[in-house]
């Protein structure tokens, strides 16, 4: 079975929107000081994907279309793991990214950390810095991958077909 991911989010805009909002929460020229000592990060970004032939009786599922880790060989935690966790958790719901996990639907083996995001289908989850920390960078870089692939749809020269995306 061949998955699809949506035709504007692409793997290139997912690298532009985590650096991004890498640079703007744990940069140099961050004003969020206290967060710049804390390099070890990893980022995952799930969108939907659809059986390339089933359109019509299609189900959405998670498609991993970018993982980012920083400083990974110092990590004293598998923080890809968690972030992994995080970010099928919110796709089913299963975790807000609020400020905690959602108990009374916690699996054996689920994590219990949060700080992710769930934005217009996409959900973007981090691990290593605090929670609240992970949860600013997701937000940041699922709102930069809906402007960009926002703005790639608008200026699409191959879209001539005014039903159909082609």
């Amino acid at each position: 079975m061949t998955l699809i991911t949506p035709k504007y989010l692409t793997m290139e805009i997912a690298e532009r929107a985590i650096l991004t909002a890498v640079n703007a929460v744990m940069g140099e020229t961050s004003p969020l000081k206290e967060w710049k000592k804390q390099q070890d990060l990893h980022i995952v970004v799930l969108v939907p994907g659809v059986e390339a032939h089933g359109y019509l009786n299609h189900t959405l599922k998670p498609i991993y279309l970018l993982e980012k880790s920083y400083n990974n060989e110092k990590w004293k935690r598998n923080f890809q793991k968690i972030a992994e966790y995080i970010a099928l958790q919110i796709w089913e719901d299963r975790n807000s990214g609020q400020y905690g996990p959602i108990a009374h639907l916690l699996f054996p083996c689920d994590t219990p950390w949060w700080g992710g995001v769930k934005r217009d289908g996409l959900v973007v989850a981090a691990a290593g810095p605090k929670p609240l920390v992970c949860k600013l960078i997701s937000g940041i870089v699922a709102d930069t991958m809906i402007a960009l692939a926002q703005d790639a749809f608008a200026n699409d020269e191959n879209r001539s077909n005014p039903d159909f995306i082609n």
